[in-house]
């Protein structure tokens, strides 16, 4: 077969095989948009006339109609009768949508009639031209009674009726294309081995999909036209942003279109491997939704040896296309970090892996790696500070490809944004220098958590009517972060022989999570709501729990001062804070003994007996949890640090 003429790298790509798809499938959206002003237009008419009636909410089938405007949502509420006339908000540019409407309503058909089918344009055109002719005009928003029945009546001759006669014409000639869905792509007319073909595109576009989330494009439309299968992907909607692929034989013709000269170069990287003989890439001028805009045209030629490398490259190529959305705003997000070569770096390694951009951009892009910077980073950094800067150029795109993976990775397997934040961070830490401050500073994080229990503990005991039934809830929750905190010490404890005792330390800390969490849940429970001297006895021992928690927080605090050499007053801080802890783990023991005493001597009924005790051991082995945490680390630093 011939080269199709409209491939050409240099010719309008949108004059192709699915103009007559492609205007149907507009025409359809437009009928949604005129459905909607009319209804609109009715309802400021009906409330001009009864202002008293509250004024209808049509913001949700704006947003279905594909309108973004919010302030056609204070069209009907704005709506008053003035002299006889009825002054509409925005009555100009509401004419200007109906009439763009009707206009795209009309294309199908007349594309329909040129290719020798029964379209019927030429009196639709006659219709809205009569119609148009026979509006009164309008001065300014004062729009005269007769404008409104013409527009949004049910008569005749009005634009309701005209709209609803386009509507069947349109679903006629819809029957009539024949369309079918092969793996996602609407398709018309296919013959012979063209479904093989289209599958195996279609196997690579569905294939990396998901990695677009939820943003639209890769709409995928297939014919055959002249002999030969005609694949065409509209990568972003609304947008000059579009491939086309003709087979023919074993040769592949391929022409994109895109207002981004940079994203074609990268395209064009992407598939550099299969040896395309690509043409030089041309610019155009184009009208745009924003005036005049550049468009970038490039074709290229590929023939295949036989049937099997053909699926093989059409595979390939459809698996490429989803890297391309968004990809403009990407790159330069990543500038804010790394330079542009770098950028580009990053952009195509993330396509060659597999993992995409677009879930780096969707859990907030450049804020997702400074929110990481600013709570990892030894020192404070400012904000648009680059990330080679702080790290070296190497180390910096490495973190960042570690950054893509976790943000894809994490969303395809639906792990919660903080999860994700978390592990970026975490990851972070281990990059500074000062991976022992970094380790600190996330076993301050969980002593945060432990103060959050132990305090929930304790104004659980205050409330005399009993706890409050989410508190179990919360009380997990708290222990299931603390938790994750504890694993991401441990994956940088595999890093570094250093943080192995920081593995350590906080394992003794995840123990007070733990048991503060037992015992928050014990207190939710129905035996605890009884009072008494056993309840009231318990009220220390929690208290003793709340001031632990506080000390562990200052132990803490105190250490990432400590060090050879230091400030004496430092280390005294520290050890001060540490011989709180182990003062308080000797009352808590006593005021669990005074506990259980108590409980055994009161002929306490035989479910709160057990509660009652359980909740004072929980409470007890927490805070024997925090003073062996702090004695681990007052023995570090007194063999280790202070005498390294």
């Amino acid at each position: 077969m011939t080269r199709h003429p409209d491939l050409d790298a240099h010719g309008d790509v949108g004059a192709l095989p699915f103009r007559l798809t492609g205007a149907v499938r507009r025409a359809l959206a437009a009928h949604a948009r005129l459905a909607f002003v009319t209804r609109l237009l009715r309802h400021a008419a009906a409330q001009a006339e009864q202002p008293a009636l509250d004024p209808l909410d049509l913001s949700a089938e704006r947003e279905a109609a594909g309108l973004d405007d919010a302030t056609l949502d204070d069209v009907v509420a704005g709506c008053r009768l003035v002299d006889g006339a009825f002054r509409l908000p925005q009555a100009a540019r509401l004419l200007r949508l109906l009439i763009e409407a009707v206009e795209a309503l009309v294309v199908p058909l007349a594309v329909a009639d040129a290719e020798g089918r029964r379209g019927g344009a030429t009196a639709f055109h006659e219709r809205s031209r009569a119609l148009l002719d026979s509006l009164p005009a309008l001065e300014g928003d004062l729009v005269p009674e007769r404008w409104l029945e013409l527009l949004s009546g049910d008569g005749p001759e009005g634009l309701p009726r005209l709209a609803a006669d386009l509507r069947t014409a349109l679903e006629v000639l819809q029957r009539s294309l024949a369309q079918e869905d092969v793996a996602g792509a609407t398709a018309f007319g296919l013959e012979g081995e063209d479904r093989g073909h289209l599958a195996a595109f279609m196997a690579g576009l569905n294939r990396t999909a998901p990695l677009k989330l939820d943003q639209p494009g890769l709409a995928t439309l297939a014919s055959r036209s002249g002999g030969d299968l005609f694949v065409q992907v509209e990568v972003v909607p609304d947008e000059p942003h579009v491939l086309t692929v003709q087979v023919d034989g074993l040769t592949c013709h391929l022409a994109y279109l895109d207002p981004h000269l940079q994203r074609v170069r990268f395209f064009q990287g992407l598939l550099a491997s299969h040896g395309l003989a690509w043409t030089e890439t041309r610019a155009r001028e184009a009208r745009g939704a924003d005036g005049r805009e550049t468009q970038y045209h490039a074709g290229a030629r590929l023939t295949l040896p036989d049937e099997a490398a053909l699926a093989r490259f059409l595979e390939a190529l459809g698996s490429r296309l989803v890297f391309l959305i968004d990809w403009n705003r990407a790159r330069k997000r990543l500038r804010s970090f790394v330079d542009g070569p770098a950028s580009l770096d990053l952009l195509r390694w993330a396509a060659d892996q597999g993992v995409g951009h677009r879930a780096f951009l969707a859990l907030g892009g450049e804020r997702l790696v400074y929110e990481a910077i600013e709570g990892a980073s030894p020192t404070p950094v400012r904000y648009g500070q680059r990330l080679d800067e702080l790290l070296g150029r190497e180390a910096a795109v490495d973190f960042l490809r570690f950054v893509f993976r976790a943000a894809s990775d994490g969303l395809q397997r639906g792990r919660s944004e903080r999860f994700i934040r978390d592990e970026i961070r975490a990851d972070l830490l281990g990059r500074f220098e000062t991976l022992e401050h970094g380790v600190l500073a996330l076993a301050s994080e969980h002593a945060l958590l432990v103060a959050e229990l132990a305090g929930a503990v304790r104004d659980t005991l205050a409330f005399e009517a009993g706890a409050d039934p989410a508190l179990a809830r919360r009380a997990a929750d708290w222990e299931s972060r603390a938790d994750g905190l504890v694993e991401r010490v441990r994956t940088l404890a595999r890093r570094s022989p250093r943080a192995k005792l920081y593995a350590r330390l906080l394992g003794e800390a995840d123990d007070v999570a733990d048991d503060l969490e037992e015992a928050a849940f014990l207190l939710t429970l129905p035996p605890a709501r009884a009072g008494g001297p056993a309840r009231d006895a318990l009220r220390p021992l929690a208290a003793h729990l709340v001031a632990g928690a506080a000390a562990w927080s200052e132990c803490l605090r105190a250490s990432a001062h400590v060090t050879r050499g230091g400030a004496r007053e430092d280390l005294q801080t520290f050890l001060e804070a540490v011989d709180r802890l182990v003062t308080l783990e000797h009352q808590t023991d006593e005021a669990e003994r005074a506990v259980t005493g108590l409980l055994f001597g009161e002929g306490v009924e035989p479910r709160q007996l057990v509660l009652f005790l359980r909740v004072g051991q929980a409470l007890e082995q927490a805070a024997d949890a925090l003073a062996r945490g702090a004695l681990l680390l007052r023995d570090h630093f007194l063999t280790e640090v202070m005498t390294g």
